[in-house]
């Protein structure tokens, strides 16, 4: 079975994107068994799954391919249209595809119409209902007030919505680990790239005298290898001992479990940290996060800091206080958070979908 995802990734954007898709590909390399023989399917035990990306610089194409996957880069576009990047995809497809997964903000119906010729299905996965698509599957794992009328007029009526964080796609670690009972870290994480390096504005709110950390208290900072700040985040701050380094780590449901609170970003990492109960202090580092923020913040499932641009040290110290000085709060945060994301649903329900859609069977 021949699948191809079409997403990127920069220094500025997008790693949440390939994480997410990386997630999906290697939950349906391990589930599917097709039926049918197709023409695309050489050995009817296997499944083939190969990334495009444009040449971006940070576009993880390393991480895609030490992970087992087939990377295809596309040449920088000068500029970028729908159809003019249909056509440098088309040309890095050499068989039918089986399943054609997009996970890509500037990609729509104009796109996904012009592949449909060479795909036999095709998925989306998107966040801002902003366009129209034409796909067999949507994925939207956001949650919004009124979010299952989101693609009403989106989407053609046969297509199958997957929305709310019911169907977040995350990896099998984030249902294999459970929170400590006793839980004394704090994790840093601000995604992937964190260009505008956020990452340094918490570190120094931390160690200032602007908050009072209980003793003990380990700081856990996650970096994407991407990350261009690594290099000088290290020198400023490597003298402390209770800071520790994690470069584009494979255990982050681990560091959640033994976190009583995260600083990080929007974005795909809510459902992580839902889903491992863990409260945070979320800034928004891109417009797209801020709605889905806003109403966790409305149901207490974490606290909104604002946007990057115009958060500062005083803004976090203030939430941190808050947090540290009412065990109530904690408590609550971690309680509505835990009820976020079903325990046994997820990239689970998606493969299940996904499945019956294109007529293969799983693994028992």
């Amino acid at each position: 079975m021949n699948i191809v995802f079409r997403v990127d990734a920069s220094r500025n954007m997008g790693a949440g994107h390939v994480s997410r898709c990386l997630s999906l590909a290697h939950a349906l390399k391990s589930a599917y068994t097709p039926i049918v023989k197709t023409q695309s399917s050489k050995d009817n035990t296997t499944v083939q799954c190969q990334f495009i990306c444009q040449n971006l610089p940070g576009n993880m194409a390393n991480i895609i391919a030490n992970q087992g996957f087939i990377i295809s880069l596309l040449p920088n576009l000068p500029e970028h249209t729908e159809l003019l990047d249909a056509r440098a995809s088309l040309a890095k497809i050499n068989q039918p595809i089986d399943l054609l997964i997009i996970d890509h903000y500037q990609l729509g119906k104009i796109y996904s119409s012009a592949l449909r010729a060479r795909c036999a299905h095709i998925v989306v996965i998107d966040d801002l209902a902003n366009r129209k698509h034409d796909c067999d599957i949507l994925i939207d794992q956001n949650l919004l007030p009124q979010f299952t009328d989101r693609y009403r007029h989106l989407v053609e009526q046969s297509c199958i919505q997957l929305l709310g964080p019911e169907f977040a796609l995350l990896r099998p670690e984030f249902y294999q680990v459970s929170p400590k009972s006793t839980r004394s870290n704090i994790l840093v994480f601000l995604g992937g790239g964190d260009a505008p390096n956020i990452t340094y504005t918490v570190l120094k709110t931390l160690l200032s005298p602007l908050v009072s950390l209980p003793k003990q208290t380990q700081i856990d900072v996650v970096l994407g290898a991407g990350n261009p700040w690594i290099k000088s985040l290290q020198k400023e701050f490597g003298c402390y001992q209770h800071i520790n380094w994690h470069i584009q780590c494979n255990y982050m449901a681990s560091l959640m479990a033994n976190a009583f609170l995260a600083i990080g970003a929007g974005g795909s990492t809510h459902w992580e940290r839902c889903i491992m109960q863990l409260p945070a202090l979320v800034v928004t580092v891109a417009d797209n996060q801020i709605a889905t923020t806003k109403y966790l913040d409305e149901l207490g499932a974490c606290t909104w800091l604002g946007t990057s641009e115009n958060l500062t040290s005083q803004d976090i110290a203030i939430e941190l206080n808050k947090i540290l000085q009412s065990p109530e709060l904690l408590a609550s945060m971690t309680q509505i958070a835990s009820t976020i994301v079903p325990p046994n649903e997820g990239i689970t329900s998606v493969v299940r979908v996904i499945k019956n859609v294109t007529g293969t069977q799983l693994h028992a």
